[in-house]
């Protein structure tokens, strides 16, 4: 069986078109009968737009997306006697179009458009094409391409200045698949740098060895005889899939390679090279469960690598973002099916918008999953996608917990008392949270990031008004500033924290009315606006904060259940609502905003715990609780908001305090 990754070569040297937050929609199926086992996307006609190509039962079918954004109806192509085995493309004649790549049993089959259909060329071969990679071996400004048999055979195939492929060129390599059993078995290879001469090597894993292969170029448009490298002692699984990505941005690529086994022994290893110009293992990231399938891209725009990871079998794909500090701890997943041994995952902008979205085959056919501008990660106060703890002293010192370790601290600067930290939220988009500072006797205001000097923004010196929330209420991956006149209940939205971008919202004169929360509870990439009655204990959602789309849902009339926080618990993308009794001690967690759909919470019948803060401290895309005793200074995370999963923290006096 194949993975097939062979797009994200392409891909990976486009420059994303915007910059700030990204997350995957929920996916979207497209269904062939009998499923799909291979897909690529680029854009076949040249009309600057992605199209996809799909492998199903030997043949091939191509959507092209037309000027509205959307994949048209499939036209099925073939020939008599060949089955197709793998899918990829490359521009191989350098006029910006690609060519639609296919391997099979006795070559390559190439499919180049013609200004109004595909035409097609044969290039024969002694070996067989179960996979293939391209790249610009001789520096001609055209893609060549390699593709690999089950017996170590390799055919290159090189574009000659008409812009067509020439003769194979064979090669012997060291990954082979056993005759017996082949759809157990996974194999890629690479095309990609990852010795420092600025000239493709070839990287082959295959789940067949102990090892990973590295045939580095000759320098004119070979490849050197290859070095082997072996897995760290005690995995007794092997890596079937590999990627080259520079990933700390020092110019250099490194190798990644995954253990596809389950937790704990489940890992991702990343290699780079040291003062002997070998590879060493330079660090491990612990993962979900069977990661298979490697692809990277810099899918937020912030000039770093981020790494996506299928699960196979676990019906999930997941994101590492990629930083200064490099690949993030924590891993975010999204739903998604894959196969066992998933086949088929290729990145494209399938609807036009500027966001890279993902297309996965699978038994159903194809799934969709449209990249969007992502939330604003929960008080992200460096950039890793991690959220913090900001705490605020008495005397105006801030401090950040970075993942909320209190061994890992940064300072945010020093305001004096009469700053009070209303809010946090990325206003800028950048990925780097900013604490909004408002000065309660000059109605002065300010943006705090860490490192920086601090931002001034418009001044409001009726004091009347303060900031109640923040959030991204227009869905552009900007934090916006909610503010609220506590004397006569008006309302209004700033966006990006931009006093002349405002959004009009309807005033409540009811100051028994207060916003209890800000998150996107209907998943639509936009945040909501909770609002609860003090005194009856009734709630409503206004969706992206808007009084007409006001949605009221169960009340709670005993007021001593208060919401004490907003996050995803259950990784549905829909935030969630923490309640918790502040008379009795009792937990729980409105999934969606929704009473009828609860998940249970341990109760902590001691009240003077409080849950100061909710974020995602692991960087699972599952939120987290903060938990701390007001009168002890204990502090501890739940996370999941699970109990047996805590971590206690350092304890703090009452001089500090966690700003929400």
């Amino acid at each position: 069986m194949r993975l097939l990754f062979a797009a994200g070569l392409w891909l990976s040297a486009q420059l994303p078109l915007h910059a700030g937050g990204f997350e995957f929609e929920p996916r979207m199926d497209l269904r062939w009968a009998g499923g799909a086992f291979a897909v690529s996307t680029a854009d076949f006609n040249g009309d600057g737009r992605d199209d996809m190509a799909v492998i199903q039962h030997g043949y091939f079918e191509v959507l092209l997306q037309d000027a509205s954004g959307t994949l048209g109806s499939p036209v099925r192509y073939g020939e008599d006697g060949v089955f197709y085995l793998t899918v990829s493309h490359a521009d191989i004649d350098a006029d910006g179009v690609q060519e639609i790549l296919l391997g099979h049993a006795g070559g390559l089959t190439v499919y180049r458009w013609n200004g109004t259909g595909l035409s097609i060329e044969n290039h024969p071969s002694a070996n067989a094409c179960w996979f293939m990679a391209s790249a610009d071996l001789d520096a001609d400004g055209r893609s060549d391409v390699l593709c690999h048999g089950r017996d170590g055979d390799a055919s290159i195939y090189y574009s000659a200045p008409t812009g067509h492929l020439g003769a194979p060129v064979y090669m012997q390599t060291s990954a082979h698949w056993p005759r017996f059993e082949e759809l157990r078995y996974v194999t890629q290879a690479r095309l990609k740098d990852v010795t420092g001469d600025d000239k493709p090597d070839l990287l082959l894993a295959a789940n067949t060895s102990s090892t990973f292969f590295v045939y580095p170029h000759d320098g004119v448009r070979g490849f050197l005889p290859g070095t082997s490298y072996s897995y760290p002692p005690g995995y007794h699984v092997r890596s079937g899939s590999i990627e080259a990505v520079d990933l700390d941005g020092d110019g250099a690529n490194e190798v990644i390679v995954t253990m596809p086994c389950n937790t704990p022994c489940a890992a991702i290893l990343v290699y780079e090279q040291d003062a002997t110009g070998h590879l060493a293992l330079s660090r491990t990231l612990t993962t979900h469960d069977i990661p298979r399938a490697l692809l990277a891209y810099d899918f937020d725009g912030n000039g770093y690598q981020d790494l996506l990871v299928g699960h196979s079998g676990w019906m999930s794909v997941g994101l590492y973002k990629g930083s200064a500090n490099g690949l993030s701890q924590g891993e975010h997943r999204f739903q998604v099916p894959v196969e066992a041994f998933p086949e088929g995952y290729s990145l494209g902008d399938l609807n036009h918008d500027g966001y890279m979205d993902l297309a996965v085959a699978n038994s159903f056919g194809i799934s969709l999953m449209y990249g969007r501008p992502g939330h604003p990660i929960a008080n992200d106060l460096d950039g890793d996608y991690v959220s913090d703890v900001l705490w605020r002293r008495v005397t105006g010192a801030n401090v950040a917990w970075l993942s909320a370790d209190s061994t890992t601290t940064q300072t945010i600067g020093f305001a004096d008392p009469a700053w009070q930290a209303q809010a946090t939220g990325d206003f800028d988009g950048d990925g780097v949270g900013e604490v909004f500072l408002r000065n309660t006797t000059t109605g002065a205001n300010q943006l705090r990031e860490a490192g920086s000097a601090p931002t001034t923004i418009t001044a409001v010196s009726n004091r009347d008004w303060q900031v109640v929330g923040a959030g991204d209420f227009d869905g552009d991956g900007q934090s916006d500033l909610l503010w609220r006149n506590a004397r006569n209940g008006a309302n209004v939205i700033w966006k990006s924290a931009h006093y002349k971008r405002q959004q009009s919202v309807r005033g409540v004169t009811d100051l028994r009315w207060q916003v209890a929360g800000v998150g996107d509870f209907d998943r639509d990439g936009r945040a909501d606006i909770l609002w609860r009655h003090a005194t009856s204990g009734r709630n409503a959602i206004w969706r992206s904060a808007h009084f007409r789309t006001l949605q009221p849902i169960r009340a709670v009339t005993n007021i001593q259940w208060q919401v004490q926080g907003i996050g995803d618990f259950n990784d549905d993308g829909a935030d969630d609502i923490v309640w918790r009794n502040v008379g009795t001690g009792m937990n729980t967690i409105w999934l969606s905003a929704d009473y009828g759909n609860q998940q249970g919470v341990v109760a902590v019948t001691n009240t003077n715990w409080t849950i100061a803060a909710v974020g995602d401290y692991d960087g699972d895309g599952v939120s987290d609780l903060f938990w701390r005793d007001e009168q002890t200074g204990s502090n501890t995370v739940w996370f999941t908001a699970d109990r047996d999963f805590q971590r206690p923290e350092a304890t703090v006096n009452s001089m500090w305090n966690v700003v929400r």
